[in-house]
């Protein structure tokens, strides 16, 4: 990248907007502003227009087709509101780098604005407003993202170095949508976790300015890098400029917590709840914090408050009704504690990794309430429900409260079975390591649970060695073999599934490929995504499989 430019736009500012083959989507729940909005979008020469009159249906239509113009509203009544929307469109990838998203409102308080500009709609606009200001919100827009097209291609095929050489060359162009690209060029060096050229990007880029974007990723690069020193420095000069930037709370309060820092992590996070409250993660992290930290009146608040945003949103999760349940067991109150888990069975009816989760806290609840009987229920409830789902499935929480279940009722060998299997299957995962020594801590098993864990790291360290040294020797067919029996034993390992697909890549490489091997390593890649989707490894797997497949 040679310079950075700065853009003159030399286009008439009244060039008629047409959307002719574009693809939009109106979400409101007032059908007379539906009728308004689509009366207006059809004088730009719109053809194909959808409409959804709630959250819930905006994202069933998103899920089907992919939509170029969003436009939502933000009060759509009962269920998900547009910030909702929004996040789970983002989150299950709904929406390409070129869609443009615009958040349409009635409401300007700070709460709203400040919640909904955490998930970067690409614009706002407040009710009313004309025709001619939705068109010329919609043309700059549309104009700004018209030539992402082959970076959302690029993106679509994983294919990460390509969207860093695609950001430079439009950035060298002197494009009209510089910020965003440069934007895009930084996450992207860190997905592929280039840290050295992200640091060197996030460097330069400040020489243009106080920008406060690459300020935050320049912190979040010297956290990835282990600098955590140089990263709260950042992160406090950051929020001392700019105290509104909810996110440079959230990575200050992260920084803490690994320089072992909980309470000044605590502290940080009740900062940028203040600053930005209709955050459900914030307030999910605040909670966690809260509750690892004993103070169990902010852990209330934040879980109480994680729920009742969560209610609607894509990250409702049965561990806030559970942690919440232990605070007011912890608090003296269990009989509050069994409400919440009412609560939480009405909430998730038929999600079976919720029910494993629930009984086996009904069952610490019930042992607290010193009800045997009700416990050893509990204990079976959540063991049965264990059985009809993949081991790999079951959330950390879930596996940890279900082992506890097993201790309490006396049947320690299941317990020990459980926690022995979490290790191997996270045995690099400092964070679950230390909260499976909390669990034996709770029991009063410190020594036992130790010599537990050193065992089962032990176990799966050898195994994945043993893999390892085939590669590395060539014996790529013996390795193939090695690594996916290991996979079988150990489904939610990310690096035995990395390790496994990586030996099927080295494999195809060197022998050609097969359908069926480029199948499995797709599918163990897809299983390192969704146990880690910020595993350093995957990206450049993903880059070199796809590569493969273009080939094949």
């Amino acid at each position: 990248m040679s310079a950075f430019h700065k853009h003159v736009d030399t286009s008439a500012s009244t060039t008629p907007l047409d959307l002719t083959n574009k693809r939009i989507i109106v979400i409101e729940d007032f059908l007379s502003f539906r009728m308004t909005l689509r009366n207006m979008l059809r004088t730009f020469n719109c053809t194909s227009i959808d409409e959804a009159e709630n959250g819930e249906e905006a994202i069933r239509k998103m899920a089907d087709k992919r939509y170029d113009i969003i436009l939502c509203d933000y009060n759509l009544g009962p269920g998900k509101d547009g910030q909702q929307v929004l996040e789970e469109a983002r989150f299950r990838e709904f929406m390409s780098p070129s869609s443009v998203f615009v958040m349409i409102t009635a409401e300007n308080t700070m709460d709203m604005f400040m919640g909904v500009m955490e998930y970067n709609p690409d614009d706002y606009l407040i009710k009313p407003f004309t025709k001619e200001a939705l068109g010329k919100k919609l043309r700059d827009l549309v104009r700004k993202k018209e030539n992402l097209k082959d970076i959302e291609k690029a993106i679509e095929k994983q294919e990460y170095t390509t969207v860093i050489e695609l950001c430079d060359e439009l950035i060298d162009s002197n494009v009209k949508n510089l910020s965003e690209l440069l934007k895009m060029k930084g996450e992207f060096l860190i997905k592929k976790t280039s840290y050295d050229a992200a640091e060197a990007f996030y460097e330069k880029v400040l020489t243009m300015g106080n920008l406060p974007w690459a300020m935050l990723g320049l912190g979040r690069v010297k956290f990835s890098k282990g600098h955590f020193e140089d990263a709260k420095t950042i992160f406090e000069n950051l929020i001392a400029k700019n105290g509104k930037l909810a996110a440079a709370y959230d990575w200050l309060a992260k920084t803490h917590d690994k320089m072992g820092n909980p309470a000044e992590a605590q502290q940080t996070l009740m900062q940028a709840v203040r600053v930005s409250p209709k955050a459900i993660l914030r307030q999910k992290s605040l909670g966690r914090l809260a509750y690892k930290n004993k103070d169990l009146p902010t852990a209330e608040r934040a879980f109480k408050e994680t729920i009742k945003q969560g209610r609607f949103s894509i990250y409702k999760d049965p561990a806030d009704y559970t942690t919440l349940a232990k605070v007011f067991v912890d608090g003296g109150l269990p009989g509050q504690g069994l409400n919440v888990l009412k609560d939480a069975n009405q909430e998730f009816p038929n999600d079976t990794g919720a029910a494993v989760q629930i009984s086996a806290t009904e069952c610490i609840v019930y042992h607290e309430m010193r009800k045997p009987k009700e416990a050893k229920q509990a204990a079976e409830k959540a063991a049965k429900a264990a059985l009809e789902i993949e081991e790999h499935k079951i959330p950390t929480d879930a596996k940890l409260d279900l082992a506890k279940a097993y201790f309490l009722t006396g049947e320690e060998d299941k317990g020990i079975a459980v926690v022995s299997h979490l290790v191997q299957n996270d045995h690099e995962d400092k964070e679950v390591i230390e909260r499976v020594r909390n669990v034996f801590k709770d029991l009063h098993m410190d020594e036992k649970g130790s010599r537990i864990i050193n065992a089962a790291r032990d176990e799966v360290i050898k195994l994945n060695n043993e893999g390892v040294k085939l590669v590395r020797e060539g014996n790529l067919d013996k390795a193939v073999g090695y690594f996916k029996k290991a996979a079988l034993t150990l489904p939610g390992n990310k690096i035995i599934n990395a390790n496994a697909a990586y030996s099927l890549i080295l494999y195809m490489k060197k022998y050609g490929s097969e359908n069926s091997y480029m199948e499995e390593a797709g599918e163990y890649l897809g299983r390192v995504k969704q146990i880690d989707p910020s595993y350093r490894d995957l990206p450049k797997l993903q880059e070199i499989y796809s590569e493969l497949t273009a080939v094949a």
